[in-house]
């Protein structure tokens, strides 16, 4: 699973740098406003799935895994 996740943790970064790039060309207000909040939901996830990676999490039912699960 840690490598699963160590992959994830790579796209999670990318989605980000693709995100910061777009937001750096010309866009509008109401844009900006709509992609700002999907950059930093992304950089929790992203965070959250290093977390999971770094401590070796091998499954679902794990206390570290569970404590991140939104209901």
């Amino acid at each position: 699973m840690a490598n699963n996740m160590s992959e994830y943790y790579k796209k999670c970064n990318d989605q980000i740098l693709d995100l910061v790039e777009l937001v750096r060309t010309p866009l509008t207000l109401l844009e900006k406003k709509n992609i700002s909040p999907l950059i930093v939901q992304g950089v929790h996830e992203r965070d959250i799935v290093g977390k999971i990676a770094k401590t070796g999490i091998t499954s679902t039912s794990e206390f570290e895994w569970v404590c991140q699960l939104r209901f």
